[in-house]
């Protein structure tokens, strides 16, 4: 089939979004970039898969109160879009003026993170709308909250009588209004991703409501009990409900339904409600088989002729107490077969002593992924290697199992000449019992058959009484992992799987070093190296050999390993000569570094961490020095022989006595992240560059931590000329930064905290220079007491996010009463956040803050001010583009702006009794002014959690 060319996709793009192809677009409106071609190519195709999406869902067409006859082929798209004015409508006429409005039937919007009253103005002018539906349609990224005002939810949609399509899905909305019911046109109602704990009844009289979305509402727990008269339902997703517990009865009514993710049994909802329910596709899970107590139910539900269902998860209780019937459990899995188009089988904590005969049986020629978990009084496995098509394979939790063989390869099937032929990806963990695992697979013609021909990724985890492998050599293997095995298994283990390159071993009983026979195994195809918890672990190998036959590792990581004293065992020998990333981390006694890591010229990552006994000295040492610190434990550590350095990790080492810097730092490097020890003493500037050194051009971001003895940034920081994140913290003894030639001008962000005795970031002689820093737009300081902070207007010119925490100092000279002048900030802030300290110097400092007029700050949070009742006066006059407002732990903070309240998208309150109570739901003054705030979180005292009002 040839690939569609650009133009065809970008014809494809105007056919399916007109809104986006008008040609009355204006330059507020779009925006070209450079990339568009791409852009284009990834919504078409998008656009594409929702395109078929909805094809599959078989919504019902009706065009009411419309004389015209239509085929649904025939529809013509809206010929303009009112994007610019009026954002997200589609409209039927042609001129883009406001009348038009009346008659826009679909309109979509992108989701933002506050959806305020203000972007649904125009709604209300459109009582015609068809559609409301924010884009993308399905929010995947759930750690994200979205907001939508009250507005929305209690005033416009119940005025939208004609709505088919509206979808509210990621909004952290805990309840819909009970007038929802009104809407009897709706077909489509979407809520997946919200904080919904339960629908309002109403839901139930929506009878032309064809697809109902629920995914992923973790909170909900209850559907409405009259469910079931929504005969017309097509497709309701329930996946992802955790909470909930209970479905209500009548589902049998529902014979239109296509999608049903899952069914929970139990009061009164039976196995064999879904009897009529022939129609089902895509995923069911059916949970609570262990309440079955008549094998006529799961004959009942008639899942065999459910020829449609791809995906199947049986789920029983994981709780094995004395109520669970063995014998019962196995008839009603045996009754409970497939249709054999399945491609995704799951069954969990199943309580039978055998599985049943048709897992596993070669009709299911599509099955592609089974899962089988913590099934624990099951003795055998089934015999799954007729499957054709098995891609994955997950066994887990099974306990009675204590060999694995010809039974799981399916020894004499005729059709079958090789066992697994399409598995790619196979997993057993906590099989505590499993002893030994073999093979003798012979074809039906008596010839040695193939095993896991395609197997590309084995897992063995928690199998600790493994120790007996029979198995041939299994070259495909490139991804090995085992944990919580012994020795012998991973030694059986790399010589069957000849041809990994990547290997993850953890919790290794027995493991003292990796011999010569599992690195010989491993050889030149290992990539990647990873050892977690071996606490046997002395060293990783011993000779030379180990190195000749990994010579193509390019990574490796060893971390917690308590024992390990030495990477290598013995003096002189090294690490694989191709080295490009080693990490080591919490091994707390590792005492030697290889005397040959500096010859290692492909690392470009190198990090030590929290391995306090390792002494990390600089070439600048005297050699005899060397040999008397820690009886000659001390290693070489040229950070300048890594000629690809890219980013060096040097904490948590109170032995580290110098600078890596003080070195010839390499041209490569791009991040430095470093903590020394306590007693290290910061000579000269050399120290950090020396005079014969070139500056390195690539280094981007510096962290410093836990330095007490340094007390100045020398001006060779400056030499730094790509430098744009620089974060020091802890460093008691630090005074001052650089005095002549001050920060990078590239930097972009800085942080500074718990510097207790830095007295200025500039000198007083030169307080214009911050002004100089036009790249800087993060700035953070935290409890610096001794800080003496900016004179008047000298911030950074383009700064768009200031953090000021803890205490500062008051300026020694300034601006009445106070002690200080007024600190205008710049126009381009965006997120300001003033914490304050014990002192209350920080109180001082947040009464003089002033905007300049043509300010962005869209963000204000302010918090521990024991003293402070309002926002300061040369702020509250500038705030007419807030978003956000937050206020925390100020107990005499008692008024708001009213005129402000209404604008905002964002209002969080805690630790402000007097406040709290003014916007108490309902009954607080500030309420009429706040209810329609997107998010609203308000602390309720007798609570430990925030409450949303």
């Amino acid at each position: 089939m040839a690939q569609p060319t650009q133009a065809s996709k970008s014809c494809t793009l105007r056919k399916l979004i007109p809104a986006c192809c008008s040609t009355n677009f204006t330059p507020r409106v779009v925006k070209f970039h450079f990339n568009i071609s791409s852009k284009i190519e990834n919504i078409t195709e998008r656009l594409q898969d929702l395109q078929r999406k909805k094809s599959e869902l078989n919504l019902m067409i009706e065009h009411v109160g419309d004389t015209r006859s239509r085929r649904t082929g025939d529809e013509r798209s809206p010929s303009t879009s009112l994007v610019d004015e009026y954002s997200g409508f589609y409209a039927e006429s042609i001129v883009p003026h406001r009348n038009s409005l009346f008659k826009a039937r679909h309109s979509t919007f992108i989701r933002h993170k506050y959806d305020g009253s203000q972007k649904f103005e125009a709604f209300s002018r459109a009582p015609k709308l068809r559609t409301f539906l924010p884009l993308p349609v399905f929010e995947t990224r759930s750690w994200q909250n979205f907001y939508l005002t009250n507005h929305v939810i209690y005033d416009l949609l119940p005025q939208l009588h004609v709505l088919r399509v509206l979808s509210l899905s990621g909004y952290n909305i805990s309840q819909l209004p009970n007038a929802i019911g009104n809407l009897k046109h709706l077909r489509y109602l979407n809520v997946s991703g919200t904080t919904i704990e339960q629908l309002p009844e109403s839901v139930s009289e929506l009878f032309n409501l064809q697809t109902l979305l629920l995914r992923d509402c973790r909170r909900l727990t209850k559907l409405p009990k009259n469910t079931g008269n929504l005969v017309n339902l097509r497709h309701l997703d329930i996946a992802g409900t955790t909470e909930l517990q209970e479905m209500p009865l009548g589902l049998c009514k529902m014979t239109s339904l296509q999608t049903l993710s899952k069914i929970v049994l139990g009061r009164g909802m039976g196995v064999n409600e879904l009897r009529g329910l022939s129609n089902l596709k895509g995923a069911l899970s059916i949970i609570g088989l262990h309440i079955v107590m008549d094998t006529e139910d799961a004959r009942e539900a008639n899942l065999t002729c459910k020829q449609r269902l791809e995906e199947l998860e049986l789920v029983w209780c994981s709780d094995f107490d004395d109520s669970r019937n063995k014998l019962l459990e196995k008839e009603v899995i045996d009754l409970l077969k497939p249709s054999t188009n399945l491609k995704r089988l799951g069954v969990k904590h199943y309580g039978g002593l055998e599985f049943p005969s048709w897992l596993g049986d070669p009709s299911f020629s599509h099955l592609e992924h089974v899962l089988l978990n913590g099934c624990r009084d099951c003795t055998s496995l089934p015999s799954l290697g007729h499957l054709p098509s098995l891609k994955v394979l997950h066994i887990s939790g099974i306990e009675g199992v204590k060999s694995v063989g010809n039974e799981l390869y399916g020894v004499g099937c005729p059709q079958v000449r090789d066992a697994f032929p399409s598995l790619e990806t196979l997993k057993f963990v906590d099989m505590v019992s499993w002893e030994e695992w073999y093979t003798n697979f012979n074809n039906d013609d008596g010839k040695l058959g193939k095993v896991f021909p395609r197997l590309r990724k084995l897992i063995i985890a928690g199998c600790p009484n493994l120790i007996n492998i029979s198995l041939p050599r299994l070259p495909s293997i490139l991804v090995l992992k085992i944990s919580q095995c012994q020795e012998v298994l991973l030694t059986s283990m790399v010589s069957i799987a000849c041809a990994t390159s990547t290997l993850e071993i953890r919790e290794i009983s027995g493991l003292v070093q990796l011999h010569e026979g599992i690195t010989q195994f491993l050889g030149a195809r290992l990539e990647v190296l990873v050892i977690q918890q071996c606490n046997e672990l002395v060293s990783l190998w011993q000779g030379d050999a180990a190195c000749h036959n990994l010579v193509n590792t390019r990574n490796v990581a060893v971390s917690e390993c308590s024992g390990l004293v030495s990477l290598v065992g013995e003096e002189g020998q090294e690490l694989p000569p191709n080295l490009e990333k080693l990490e080591i981390w919490s091994c707390v006694n590792l005492e030697k570094l290889p005397k040959r890591l500096k010859s290692l010229k492909s690392l470009r990552l190198l990090s030590i961490s929290h391995c306090p006994r390792v002494i990390i000295l600089s070439t600048t040492i005297e050699e005899d020095a060397q040999s008397n610190i820690n009886d000659g434990k001390a290693e070489d550590f040229m950070i300048e022989s890594f000629s690809q350095l890219e980013a060096l990790t040097i904490y948590g080492h109170p032995s580290l006595v110098a600078f890596p810097l003080g070195q010839r730092i390499p041209t490569t490097l791009k991040r430095l992240y470093f903590e020394p020890s306590e007693n290290m003493e910061p000579d000269s500037e050399e120290m950090w560059l020396p005079k014969s050194a070139a500056p390195s051009p690539l280094l981007e971001s510096i962290i410093i931590s836990s330095w007490a003895n340094l007390k100045f940034l020398p001006g060779s920081l400056f030499k730094f000329v790509h430098l744009t994140s620089l974060y020091i913290s802890s460093c008691s003894g630090l005074e001052s930064f650089p005095e002549r030639e001050g920060f990078p001008p590239s930097l972009q962000r800085l942080y500074i905290g718990d510097c207790v005795n830095l007295k200025y970031l500039i000198p007083d002689d030169d307080r214009h220079q911050m002004q100089g820093l036009a790249s800087l737009l993060e700035l953070t300081i935290y409890n610096c007491p001794s800080l003496e902070w900016f004179p008047r207007r000298c911030w950074p010119p383009n700064l768009t996010t200031l953090v000021i925490e803890g205490d500062i100092k008051r300026p020694s000279s300034g601006a009445k009463q106070r002690g200080w002048d007024p600190q205008r900030l710049p126009a381009s802030l965006a997120d300001l956040e003033i914490i304050g300290g014990a002192s209350g110097v920080v109180e001082l400092f947040y009464n003089c803050l002033e905007l300049k007029k043509n300010h962005s700050l869209a963000s204000l949070r302010i918090s521990k001010f024991k003293n402070v009742e309002s926002i300061p006066t040369g702020l509250l006059r500038r705030l007419t583009f807030l978003e956000s407002l937050e206020i925390w732990d100020c107990p005499k903070f008692r008024s708001l702006p009213r005129g402000l309240l209404p604008t905002l998208s964002c209002l969080q309150i805690g630790g402000c009794p007097v406040l709290q109570q003014r916007c108490s739901k309902e009954k607080g003054d500030y309420w009429p002014l706040i209810a329609n705030i997107p998010c609203v979180e308000i602390d309720d005292p007798d609570s430990d959690e925030l409450t949303a009002a």
